[in-house]
Order: structure tokens, then sequence, then C-alpha cells
């Protein structure tokens, strides 16, 4: 069973690297679909505030990174 573990754990360090990485993209994927389902943000500019909001996530990510090597 250890194997199976082993052999999951690292398929999944493979995926998320970082956990708060991965959850910060979720939720923002998710306020931006349901600010545009709800119709505060007009579809032309859904991509753009995607790009925006992951752009700043892997930006605030590298910076705590860089801090936490010091």
């Amino acid at each position: 069973m250890s194997f199976v573990q082993t052999v999951a754990s690292e398929l999944f360090g493979l995926f998320v690297d970082d956990g708060s990485l991965a959850i910060g993209i979720l939720v923002l994927v998710a306020a931006i679909a349901g600010l545009q389902y709800a119709g505060v943000i007009a579809p032309a500019i859904t991509g753009v505030a995607v790009f925006a909001g992951l752009v700043l996530l892997l930006l605030e990510n590298v910076l705590r990174h860089a801090r936490s090597r010091q």
C-alpha cells in the first residue's frame, strides 16, 4: 500500500507544487466566473481579469517564496 501512496503523492506533487497558489487560482477563477454570471463583468473583460489575477497571484507567490529563502 505504501507504493501506491508514494506514487499518488508524487503525481499530486507534479501538478500541485504549492497548495496556496493552487487554491488561489481556483478561488480567482470561481470569483470571476461568478461575477460574469451575475453580469457584473462583461464577457470581453473576463479574459483580461483572469490574466491580471493570475499574474498578481504568481507575483505574490514568487515574492513570498523569495522572502522565505533569505
